[in-house]
């Protein structure tokens, strides 16, 4: 029975193949092996294919389909794919299925869908490999504090990793630096060494660092991409990588390079690299590299990174200014306040009416939160709408208020307690 199953699937692939993109499956070993049940719209990762196909041989390709449940592992030769297909066809499974891997041999594979070419790196972008040694990352990894106390900065944990600041503080609400309130802690003395080794190198810098960021990223961590803004530092920037290897994304609009930052390198971002390529690094447990042989896996471990920057005194004059902050037209408080007025409360309130039609069902979340208040309790519901919530608690005293003029007097004629108001301006005291 096992075995009439195990022919119904591979002639439904072999179909299906047929069907998709005109290639037919072998029955002798070939170099292409098709995996039958995993693929991108299963939810299957291109790290854990690879991660499992890496050890049977070298692999020169992954090809990975948009909407399709299957893809496809091309091995550097025909006996390396021969010993994959017997070690995993009906035997091994992806950590995140059920059921074990079907595979098929294929004449060809679909074309346009494997790993990238080759791309240079964005303009201005410079990686030093092996920038320093093994016993200058100890010394850098030891003279971070995370656990200080009765300083003004302490190592912070964002959603995403571990941060700590030196010179200047980078304020993630602002995306900027406040200039004028130093840190007490200066940049440690450990990375003195590092504009007089530039130097030496033939990459000297114009200024010394004055800020230092320090990022720790549990294994799977990553940081969303972005770029870092324009006014706030000057060019270029320096990451230091520690602890572990890691690829870092760059992007600008269609333009994907991905970069291999090995453990102990140096990362110089100037130019284009630094102005207008946004970077950041994907949350995910390894990552797939090409090598001499084909592709392999790189296991993340516990990576820190340091990155140095020099304050930016003034604007920013730089030939990118459609990505710069400095150079940005700037709309007037008292415009942006009319521009909102006429574009956005004249609005709300013309549809009010309608609006507080399709807004009649109640979150469980929120209902569950105000159950939560107990008897006598005076609840504000700011930006309260058409009130619905209003009776939500029986037990509880609410009153509300709201932007929009229309919503208010909807909840006012059922009978609730409401007036007119801005949540950026709250009308009440405590």
């Amino acid at each position: 029975m096992a075995s009439y199953k195990l022919r119904r699937r591979k002639t439904k692939y072999t179909q299906m193949l047929l069907r998709d993109f005109s290639i037919e499956t072998s029955l002798e070993p070939t170099q292409n092996v098709m995996v039958c049940n995993a693929g991108l719209v299963s939810g299957v990762k291109y790290e854990e294919v690879a991660k499992l196909f890496t050890e049977f041989g070298n692999v020169q390709n992954i090809v990975m389909i948009p909407k399709k449940s299957y893809c496809f592992v091309v091995y550097c030769s025909v006996n390396e794919a021969a010993k994959a297909y017997d070690s995993i066809n009906g035997k091994e499974k992806l950590v995140t299925m059920d059921s074990p891997l079907y595979l098929l041999y294929s004449l060809s594979v679909p074309s346009g869908f494997g790993l990238p070419d080759s791309q240079p790196l964005p303009e201005g972008l410079v990686l030093l490999n092996d920038f320093v040694t093994e016993e200058e990352e100890k010394k850098l990894l030891n003279c971070i504090n995370w656990n200080t106390e009765g300083q003004e900065e302490k190592g912070k944990t964002l959603k995403h990793r571990r941060v700590k600041h030196f010179g200047y503080e980078f304020r993630y609400d602002t995306n900027n630096v406040d200039k004028d309130s130093p840190l007490e802690e200066a940049i440690p003395s450990e990375c003195d060494f590092i504009g007089e080794r530039l130097a030496n190198i033939g990459h000297p810098l114009a200024w010394s660092p004055d800020q230092l960021t320090v990022n720790q990223y549990q294994r799977g961590q990553g940081i969303p991409s972005h770029i870092d803004t324009h006014s706030a530092f000057e060019s270029p920037i320096l990451s230091l990588s520690l602890g572990s290897d890691v690829v870092m994304e760059f992007r600008r609009g269609e333009r994907h390079v991905p970069v291999m930052l090995p453990r102990r390198s140096l990362l110089i971002m100037g130019g284009e690299s630094r102005y207008v390529w946004s970077h950041g690094i994907t949350p995910r447990t390894m990552d797939v590299v090409t090598v001499a042989g084909g592709l392999s896996v790189r296991e993340r471990t516990c990576r820190t990174s340091f990155t140095l920057r020099r304050v930016r005194r003034g604007s920013c004059h730089c030939d990118y200014a459609d990505s710069c902050d400095s150079q940005l037209p700037h709309i007037p408080d008292d415009e942006a306040t009319q521009l909102e007025e006429l574009y956005v409360h004249k609005v709300y309130n013309s549809i009010a009416s309608h609006f507080s039609e399709t807004r009649t069902k109640l979150w469980p979340n929120v209902t569950e939160f105000l159950l939560s208040f107990p008897r006598g309790s005076v609840v504000i519901d700011a930006g309260c709408g058409n009130g619905k919530y209003f009776g939500a608690n029986p037990l509880v005293f609410q009153v509300g208020f709201d932007r929009s003029e229309g919503l208010a007097e909807i909840t006012r004629s059922r009978g609730h307690e409401v007036f007119v108001g801005d949540c950026l301006r709250l009308p009440v005291r405590g």
